[in-house]
């Protein structure tokens, strides 16, 4: 299945040179557990009710999930991406996602509005979905304070089928072969 990569559709590979990594941590369990739950209690009050559906059913099905990892990311002032741990992170509604900032606060805290950010929710099934989109800053739902991405991108990495979801690529017939 593996031999020379037919059957996962690998054709361009990327590297990168590690600048800096912070220690290894455990994770803070203490935090993230309520700032999900809290997440989970009040998503909804945060949902914009679009109209387009930007998640599929199953993308946000994964992020609504306690046992998905999520991990945030962007560009910083110096022009180096920056990774955070969401796990609290949920769908509030099929083209917003929402997060508690009690986990990772620190890192969580100098995000700012109207940044592009970028969300990576995965399982242990191996069942991922990426998404991209524009960070609306945090406020106050129902009294407690969430920050919100609006996703504008949507892109599949699992096999066998790879490939960007939303805004949807339209089917081009084969005519060469």
């Amino acid at each position: 299945m593996f031999r020379y990569n037919t059957y996962f559709g690998i054709n361009t590979v990327h590297y990168l040179d590690l600048k800096e990594t912070t220690a290894g941590a455990p994770l803070p369990i203490a935090s993230i557990i309520p700032s999900a739950l809290l997440t989970k209690m009040k998503k909804s009050s945060a949902a914009k009710n679009h109209q387009e559906r930007v998640l599929s059913f199953f993308g946000e099905a994964l992020f609504n999930r306690l046992d998905s990892h999520s991990f945030l990311s962007y560009i910083d002032r110096d022009g180096f991406p920056v990774i955070i741990p969401v796990i609290q992170c949920q769908a509030s509604d099929p083209s917003r996602l929402a997060f508690h900032p009690g986990a990772f606060s620190n890192e969580l805290g100098l995000l700012e509005s109207g940044m592009t950010v970028a969300v990576f929710g995965l399982t242990m099934q191996m069942e991922d979905v990426l998404v991209r989109g524009i960070f609306n800053g945090y406020d106050r739902y129902r009294g407690i304070k969430l920050g919100t991405l609006d996703m504008d991108w949507v892109y599949n990495s699992m096999p066998p089928n790879h490939g960007q979801i939303y805004p949807m690529v339209p089917l081009e017939a084969v005519v060469n072969f």
